[in-house]
């Protein structure tokens, strides 16, 4: 360190040198002495180095640097004098315990230990709030130092990779972009604003997370110094370089086995009494089989191990005259024609469809298939099950295609919707989630073993990886890509930490949380004079003193998400205002006092729709201290409600499921019915959990399978849909369609948008789209009938006069009104120009008119009539109706 150190090393020695020959001070000649030590520490800078490395070279940064300035390190020595002065007992004959330190021997000599008594000063300077501004500009510029980290370099390939924070990330750039953000966050850990922790804090960072690596030599102003330091991440992250590095590495490694092929060959032909020009087609076809390998090679071992060899076996002519020369035995010109055969069936099975019009395979997994395949032919002559189960010979009968689809599909898409159905995972409804088996097609598959139980923000990500996998079974089109939710669900779950996982960090995290919070829950214990009680969660938690072991505290800080150090400890202001709330036992007894007179209310005999009135009775008393629980004096009678409600309750849902129709018989109409049993078995199996009712409860034990009902309900649905949809459609196929067709298209609409808004599910897309097309027939037919009605029509129109008014009735005297939508009534006093409408109708309902306005006497009028209907926003109007005229009196 700088001289601060030197000084304290100087002292320590003169101490150990001189002990021996201490003399003793009277107490107020030891104050005298602490009293010139602290006249002679002038308002000086305060400079904490806390590894010493770059001390010689002040031209660079050094993190670990922290200079305290002349005012703010005098505050911190004043408080320090002051304290010291003032406590009793702190300074005796033989030794001064500076500011609450352990006591400092006094050598006797004066001139000594004012000296020793001046380094202690400054060491035991209180300047916790004095130095809060000089505090707050180092955290700033240690974050400036933690930002000179490149992480643009770090592989973005998606990958797990676990960061400081000991989260699991998808790559290695955001487990880097992580780590970046945990050392800022420990930066502004409000923990380390103290002076002793300010090396803790430059070890938090400096060296578990970020590097400050020397590199030394090339410095025109210092060079026999330091140059530079360089910042970069501590671990060992996957970079673009060194992924680069790998591609050139395995390109390079392909290049040279390419160039011994092609010597290889060279060496072959050029071998005397070997090579003849009937073997070129065979070479051709053996360089084009190991150059397909040589391209689609994924490691340098199985690069390696291709055999490239051209000699060591003699020509032999076989039954298509082709000569097999290579030193594997097989005849490369047939495995080559089974490649491409195998080629031309994955285009052809690319675009295959279902009968609903869907992709029947995953285009992506007939590509990855097909080289696996290809390269199964190539080196072994036969095709291999995917995965490796069961070879099968290269055959050229008519079960090759068949074989070979069944291959590259891995298997074929799915057929109905039930298969779906039966392929997504229910979700947990508490945050205990046992073993989750996929099944549905082909073997079982554990994608987590359980049981385990999760904290909130645990649990919620579990959840959101079960409905990410279920919503990619409903996107799928292939089997193949429910493999591909499979992986990945099982990697997300895997990475979630269950309860005690979390907890096995507390003694790295919450340490400090929880002595502060400790210490605060004693101020407050202290300041009622009483105990109190504290509501972490639903039960309060009573203090009789500052609690020290806090697993109430733990508890509340997991279930809040937080856990890093940081996140744990920023907590700290709202766990003291959980503690704020807390009450006393006088308080707790009115609480009591409260569910004496709620038990009261309640009826001799309950029935089910006192449920709510007897659970918030059982609610409230459990929430009540154990201390004063004893005050509910009529619990007795709480407890034979409860049971009997649960009786009723157990009844009720027992009742809803017997009514229901097995598995086998369920159809759509079971639908609410099904729905209804499913959410109160669901009810009261969380009231069974949630201290309600006995936890095992009474008939808890549900064989019904709702799971199964429901999704065959939902295939009952889509096929209701397919069906209809199909209808639709061979009508179109056929020219059957006509304008009567238009509310079926609606009806197959309505289902299917009630469809997709209950089950998110886009299996129906193809029967939407194919009902679009029909829609827009359907439509322009209904246009075409709609006009053609409305303009067929012929009104008749006859009038009456009487003193004031005209009265006009029409009727139909060709054609009907359906679809009429209002009448409008023109009227001129001309017979054949100068017509004006004077009214619309509400409906095409009414067929009358009284004209009252406008009317002079003695003039005459006349009207005429025509009907009008709106089809998609166009006006169509019939013809006009006769004219009929009246004179006003």
């Amino acid at each position: 360190m700088k001289k601060f150190l030197t000084v304290l090393l100087v002292v320590a020695v003169m101490f150990t040198f001189s002990f021996s020959t201490a003399m003793a001070y009277t107490v107020s000649e030891a104050t005298a002495v602490f009293a010139q030590a602290y006249g002679l520490t002038q308002a000086k800078a305060i400079t904490v180095d806390y590894d010493g490395k770059l001390s010689a070279q002040p031209h660079l940064d050094d993190p670990s640097e922290f200079v305290i300035d002349a005012a703010t390190a005098q505050k911190g020595i004043e408080a320090a004098y002051t304290n010291t002065i003032t406590t009793a007992g702190a300074i005796t004959a033989t030794s001064i315990a500076v500011n609450g330190a352990p006591a400092i021997t006094l050598n006797g000599t004066a001139a000594v230990d004012v000296e020793l008594l001046k380094v202690e000063l400054l060491a035991q300077s209180d300047l916790n709030a004095a130095y809060k501004a000089a505090w707050d500009a180092y955290k700033t510029y240690l974050k400036g130092l933690v930002d000179k980290v490149d992480i643009s370099g770090y592989s973005e390939t998606a990958d797990n990779v676990v960061a400081h924070d000991l989260n699991t990330y998808g790559s290695a750039a955001k487990a880097a972009a992580a780590d970046v953000a945990e050392a800022k966050g420990i930066i502004d850990d409000e923990a380390y604003v103290n002076m002793g922790s300010y090396a803790a804090l430059y070890l938090k960072v400096f060296g578990p997370i970020v590097a400050a690596t020397d590199v030394t030599g090339g410095d025109v102003l210092y060079p026999t110094e330091v140059s530079s330091i360089d910042y970069s991440l501590v671990g060992a992250y996957t970079t673009k370089a060194q992924e680069a590095g790998n591609a050139a590495t395995l390109a390079a490694q392909k290049a040279a086995k390419k160039a011994e092929l092609q010597s290889n060959v060279i060496a072959f032909k050029s071998t005397s009494g070997r090579y003849k020009s009937a073997h070129d087609e065979a070479i051709e076809a053996f360089v084009k089989a190991k150059t397909y390998l040589i391209d689609n090679g994924t490691t340098a071992a199985e690069l390696d191990a291709l055999d490239l060899t051209l000699t060591g076996v003699a020509p032999v002519k076989n039954a298509k005259d082709n000569f097999v020369v290579a030193n594997d035995g097989r005849d490369y010109i047939d495995l080559n024609a089974v490649v491409a055969k195998a080629e031309k069936i994955a285009a052809s099975m690319k675009s295959d469809l279902n009968a609903d019009g869907s992709k029947k395979y995953d285009d992506d997994d007939i590509t990855d298939n097909l080289v696996t395949e290809i390269k199964s032919v190539l080196n072994t002559g036969a095709f291999v099950i995917i995965p490796p189960a069961t070879v099968l010979p290269v055959v050229t009968a008519a079960t090759f295609e068949d074989d070979l689809r069944a291959n590259l599909a891995q298997p074929t898409a799915f057929q109905t919707p039930a298969q779906k159905a039966a392929l997504k995972i229910a979700l947990p409804t508490d945050n205990e989630i046992l073993t989750i088996v996929r099944t549905g097609s082909g073997a079982p598959v554990t994608i987590f073993t359980g049981p385990k139980t999760f904290y909130d923000k645990e649990f919620d990500a579990a959840l959101a990886a079960i409905k990410a996998y279920n919503e990619a079974i409903d996107a799928a089109e292939a089997i193949g890509a429910v493999d591909k939710a499979i992986t990945k669900l099982t990697t997300d779950l895997a990475a979630l930490k269950d309860d005690t996982t979390v907890d096995g960090t507390w003694g790295t995290v919450g340490a400090t949380l929880e002595g502060n919070v400790s210490a605060y829950v004693g101020a407050k214990r202290a300041a009622a004079g009483e105990d109190i009680y504290v509501a972490w969660a639903t039960t309060p938690v009573k203090y009789t003193a500052a609690p020290g072991a806090m697993p109430e505290l733990m508890t509340w800080v997991f279930e809040k998400g937080a856990r890093t150090k940081a996140e744990v400890e920023a907590l700290y202001a709202e766990a003291c205002k959980v503690v704020d709330g807390y009450t006393t036992a006088a308080t707790q007894r009115a609480e009591a006092a409260k569910v004496v007179e709620m038990i009261k209310a309640l009826p001799a005999t309950v029935a089910l729709a006192d449920k709510d009135a007897v659970k918030a009775a059982k609610k409230a008393y459990n929430k009540l201290h154990a201390d004063v629980k004893p005050f509910v004096t009529n619990v007795a009678t709480l407890d034979k409600d409860v049971t009997a409600l649960e009786k009723l309750e157990a009844y009720d849902v027992a009742t809803k499921i017997s009514k229901l129709p097995s598995l086998s018989k369920v159809t759509a109409a079971d639908k609410e019915a099904v729905k209804a049993a499913k959410e109160a078995y669901d009810a009261y199996r969380a009231e069974c959990t949630s201290g309600i009712y006995g936890t095992g409860g009474i008939n808890h034990t549900n064989t019904y399978n709702f799971a199964g009902a429901l999704a065959n309900i939902q295939t009952a649905e889509l096929t209701a849909i397919v069906d209809a949809v199909k209808a639709l459609n061979n009508k179109k196929a056929l020219g059957m369609l006509t304008a009567d067709d238009l509310k079926a298209v609606q009806e197959a609409q309505a289902m299917i948008d009630a469809y997709t808004a209950e089950y998110a599910d886009n299996t129906v897309a193809p029967q939407e789209r194919l009902l679009a097309a029909i829609t827009k027939d359907v439509n322009a037919l209904a246009t075409a009938d709609a006009v053609k009605k409305v303009e067929s029509v012929q009104l008749k129109v006859r009038s009456t006069v009487g003193k004031g008014y005209i009265k006009i009735t029409w009727r139909f005297a060709k054609g009907d009104s359906e679809g009429i939508q209002y009448y409008e009534v023109y009227r001129s006093t001309k017979r054949n120009s100068g017509f004006k409408k004077i009214y619309t109708t509400k409906d095409g309902n009414k067929m009358t008119y009284k004209n009252t306005k406008n009317l002079k006497k003695g003039k005459t009028y006349f009207y005429k009539v025509r009907a009008v209907k709106v089809v998609n926003d166009v006006k169509y109007t019939s013809d006009w109706s006769n004219k009929a005229y009246r004179t006003a009196k």
